[in-house]
């Protein structure tokens, strides 16, 4: 059942991947909106335990994170890079 649960996570999280894809390409989706997506994707691979992949995902959102000037957005944006950065790094530990 676990294994099916994994493969079913996985599955979603690359659905996921994908719609983010579409939406960037199509320019339908905030910058703010890009940063908390990729928040959730991030935390979504490293609920399945792939931390490689959530480290390359919050690459990506500093990245995102850092195309936005706006003040509020700016902040939000970074509450959730730490946010997320801290989720992923506190699981390292026993």
């Amino acid at each position: 059942m676990a294994a099916q649960d994994g493969t079913a996570a996985r599955t979603h999280i690359r659905e996921a991947v994908a719609a983010y894809d579409r939406s960037t390409q199509s320019a339908e989706m905030p910058m703010p909106e890009r940063v908390a997506a990729l928040g959730l994707i991030a935390l979504a691979y490293n609920e399945i335990g792939d931390k490689s992949a959530a480290r390359q995902i919050v690459a990506t959102l500093k990245q995102t994170l850092a195309t936005i000037s706006e003040p509020y957005d700016k902040f939000q944006g970074l509450l959730t890079l730490a946010d997320t950065s801290y989720e992923i790094e506190q699981q390292r530990r026993p």
